[in-house]
């Protein structure tokens, strides 16, 4: 369905955007976390939707070639069923997006917990890994935080290394948004493969 990829399109490029802005600042602004909470919440909608329409869809092969065509063509009783599907795959694909959401808010809580003295994932990573949990799932979720967080070890070895051969012994901060955009982009590619 060509509405799933421009949406997932449109998530990945919300992502991105979050990363270069942390990337610049190490901060990830609740303003505009807010503006993505819109984009974020069409999830569970897009997915009932999809659920309704490859579950016995009304969209018969041959029938129509477009999906204007094959709108345009149903009757009311097909329309009826189709929004009867719709709404009964609805409430599972808000407990699935719910379900992401605490995963990537109670991963990335969890972690922040866990680092001494506050330094690490801050509250902007956490928020936004609850929004990504809330578009892709939780078990997305996990490979984005499985992906982003390998890529951030690797990350911080190389640069460690190479703070160690020229005597340089600053604390190491990395913004985590950018591995998360990441993360994001491999799990999605995966997913599609």
């Amino acid at each position: 369905m060509a509405a799933i990829y421009a949406y997932k399109l449109l998530v990945f490029a919300c992502i991105a955007g979050f990363a270069a802005h942390d990337l610049r600042t190490r901060r990830v602004p609740d303003r505009v976390l807010l503006l993505f909470c819109p984009v974020a919440l069409t999830a569970p909608f897009l997915n009932a939707l999809l659920t309704s329409h490859t579950a016995d869809s009304f969209i018969a092969p041959g029938r129509a070639d477009c999906m204007g065509k094959a709108l345009a063509n149903i009757s009311t009783e097909e329309a009826r069923l189709s929004l009867s599907r719709f709404l009964q795959a609805l409430p599972p694909a808000f407990l699935y997006s719910l379900a992401g959401a605490a995963t990537g808010f109670l991963i990335l809580f969890a972690a922040a917990m866990a680092s001494p003295d506050g330094c690490g994932i801050g509250g902007g990573d956490i928020k936004l890994a609850a929004a990504m949990g809330f578009i892709h799932g939780p078990s997305h979720m996990m490979a984005i935080l499985l992906a982003a967080s390998g890529l951030a070890v690797a990350a911080t070895l190389i640069v460690n290394h190479r703070n160690k051969r020229t005597n340089t012994n600053k604390m190491l901060s990395l913004p985590f948004v950018p591995f998360l955009a990441a993360g994001s982009l491999i799990a999605t590619m995966a997913a599609a493969l």
